[in-house]
């Protein structure tokens, strides 16, 4: 059995109209799985494509519950990258009659004493662990910042520097990223959209993990939502923390 604590906030911000994310946690008692969809505001009806990517893996979970126990990880992590799939083909067909949507996924599935991640896109999941701090998913995105005219020499800003590589919904085809661990006493997970680490530091993220009985999951998501705002918060906000207290 696992014994954790976790706490959730998807707000809309200051600035957007809508919510584009979409974040999900289903808990049992040998496992748990927690998801953050983050809708692309660059395409039509970003929190259409984050909606559908949740609402699928719920009924995943709801319809293959007796999978979630005993040694069937494995099968529980290919039955998740199908229905990211499955979601993809969905919203890519939608956009060929209508506009592009697409989304990003982040999703933690904590199993007896072990986890897996599935990922696709730049929604982050961290892992605190003891005094270290590392990031469990790569983003993907174009990093290139700068673009050198070969007959000038001078260099111009890249005009897809930061733009997505991968996401859900805006190709036929898709790629998701997979990593799995061992879960021990003490572990802390922070999943996010990018509405929390463009607007916060390391730093700040560092120092709301910090491992301690308390502040409770609810204070530290507090600490990372101030952060944000002094930073002058933009997007979409979304947290997930997850602390592990035991594995018995």
């Amino acid at each position: 059995m696992i014994r954790m604590t976790y706490s959730q906030l998807s707000e809309c911000g200051p600035v957007r109209k809508i919510n584009q994310d979409s974040v999900l946690a289903l808990t049992g008692d040998d496992c748990a799985l927690f998801c953050i969809a983050d809708g692309m505001g660059g395409y039509s009806e970003g929190e259409k494509a984050s909606s559908a990517m949740t609402e699928a893996i719920k009924k995943y979970w709801d319809d293959n519950r007796d999978l979630f126990f005993g040694n069937n990880m494995g099968v529980v992590s290919d039955g998740l990258e199908k229905v990211i799939s499955d979601v993809n083909t969905e919203l890519f067909e939608y956009g060929k009659m209508n506009a592009i949507c697409g989304t990003t996924v982040s999703i933690l599935c904590l199993f007896g004493s072990n986890y897996f991640i599935l990922s696709v896109g730049d929604s982050r999941i961290y892992l605190r662990k003891k005094r270290d701090l590392s990031q469990l998913t790569v983003d993907e995105i174009w990093s290139n910042m700068w673009i050198t005219d070969p007959v000038s020499g001078r260099r111009f800003p890249d005009p897809k520097y930061g733009q997505l590589l991968n996401a859900v919904g805006t190709d036929e085809s898709i790629t998701v990223m997979k990593s799995c661990g061992t879960l021990t006493e003490k572990m802390m997970f922070l999943m996010c959209s990018d509405g929390l680490y463009k607007f916060c530091t390391e730093k700040d993220i560092k120092k709301a993990l910090k491992y301690k009985k308390k502040p409770i999951t609810e204070k530290r998501i507090a600490k990372l939502k101030r952060a944000v705002e002094i930073n002058g918060e933009k997007d979409n906000l979304s947290i997930v923390i997850i602390k592990i207290d035991g594995i018995i």
